[in-house]
């Protein structure tokens, strides 16, 4: 008897997670944020400051909004970005960055000013219970490396700015070289148009 073979209608990956990388080219743009390092704005909590409206980043806010409209518009109808709050990390020898999220955020923005070989890199963990399923298995010339990893490494490189939704745990361990590893984290409020249902 010969064996029927069911063919699948559709195959579907719903609950994927974006996370969007981008290289700024423009060197008068980076320097714009570079020169916003030298004199930092505190906000009257004197914990804290609004990097970008303090400094009057224009340049860079607009590059880094366009950045933020194109990444959400992969999954997103119409959005419209705009930044909630910005600040400056300065990580030094010895220094790292605790595991945590950015609370009701819709996007979190980081931006490496200064970032290179032998800097932690950005930890972005899995926000979904550990499952079978959705164990990351990293994988090179179909020989497994690495089972049920539970987050993935993001590089820091000066310029590279990365783009990920608020939700997400993330974490960066010890820095271990002399030099800072410089970033600036930018809250992101998305407005966008409700899709109709078809039902």
């Amino acid at each position: 008897m010969k064996r029927k073979i069911l063919t699948m209608t559709n195959y579907h990956e719903i609950w994927s997670t974006p996370i969007g990388e981008y290289i700024l080219e423009d060197e008068e743009i980076h320097q714009e944020i570079l020169n916003s390092f030298i004199n930092p704005v505190e906000n009257k909590d004197g914990q804290s400051f609004d990097l970008l409206s303090a400094t009057n980043c224009n340049l860079f806010s607009e590059w880094f909004i366009k950045k933020c409209n194109e990444f959400t518009s992969n999954f997103l109808e119409d959005p419209s970005c705009s930044i909630k709050r910005s600040w400056g990390n300065v990580q030094r020898k010895g220094e790292y960055a605790h595991h945590h999220q950015h609370g009701n955020v819709d996007l979190i923005g980081v931006y490496y000013v200064n970032a290179t070989e032998g800097h932690p890199p950005l930890q972005i963990f899995d926000s979904r219970i550990p499952h079978r399923f959705n164990a990351r298995s990293i994988s090179k010339n179909n020989q497994i490396i690495t089972e049920n990893v539970r987050y993935v490494n993001i590089k820091p490189i000066s310029k590279k700015l990365v783009l990920f939704p608020g939700y997400l745990l993330h974490y960066v361990p010890t820095n271990m070289l002399e030099t800072p590893r410089i970033s600036v984290a930018i809250n992101v409020e998305v407005n966008f148009k409700t899709p109709v249902s078809d039902e």
